[in-house]
C-alpha cells in the first residue's frame, strides 16, 4: 500500500514530537535571552543600546528582527504540536496506544502488542485507521475511493 506525501509529513511530525517541543522551549529561551541580554555587555563605556555597542538603531533593529524570526519559528512548530494533539484527541484508545508505540517510540509491533491486548495484524491495521484520521484530520482530506489514495481539496 503506498503511503501519501500527508501521510509521511503526519508520521515524521509523530516521530519528531517531542524533539519539537523541545526546540520551541529552546528558541523560547532564545527570545528571553534576547530581550534580557543581546549578544553580551561592555560595562567598559556608557550603555547606548541592548548591546552596549555604538549603533544602537541598527542594533536593535536586528534584534527586533531576530526576534521576530524566532516567534514565526515558536509559532509554526507549536501549530504542528496543537495539530498532532487534537488529531490524537480524535482516535480510540487503542490506536492512540499503537500511534505512541509503534510511531512515536518506534517500537515493533511484537514489542507492545501484548501490553494493549491486540494481535500484531490487528495492531497493523489499527495504526493505519489512525495514521488515516490523522490525516484527514490535520490537512482535511477526501478519500479517492476509486485510487483509494488520501488527496486534498482542490
Amino acid at each position: 500500500m503506498e503511503i501519501s506525501k500527508n501521510e509521511r509529513t503526519v508520521i515524521r511530525w509523530l516521530q519528531e514530537y517531542q524533539s519539537i517541543k523541545l526546540n520551541i522551549e529552546f528558541l523560547k529561551e532564545g527570545i528571553s535571552d534576547i530581550i534580557l541580554a543581546g549578544f553580551g555587555n561592555d560595562t567598559s563605556k556608557e550603555f547606548t543600546s541592548k548591546t552596549n555597542k555604538t549603533s544602537s538603531v541598527v542594533e536593535n533593529a536586528y534584534l527586533q528582527l531576530h526576534e521576530g524570526d524566532l516567534t514565526g519559528r515558536i509559532n509554526q512548530l507549536q501549530s504542528t504540536v496543537n495539530a498532532i494533539d487534537c488529531a490524537m484527541f480524535t482516535l480510540s484508545d487503542i490506536e492512540k496506544l499503537v500511534i505512541i508505540n509503534s510511531v512515536m517510540k518506534g517500537k515493533f509491533y511484537y514489542q507492545y502488542i501484548h501490553s494493549i491486548g491486540v494481535c500484531e495484524r490487528s495492531a497493523k491495521k489499527y495504526k493505519r485507521v489512525a495514521l488515516g484520521k490523522m490525516v484527514k484530520f490535520i490537512f482535511g482530506n477526501n478519500i479517492d475511493h476509486h485510487h483509494s489514495n488520501i488527496i486534498t481539496k482542490a
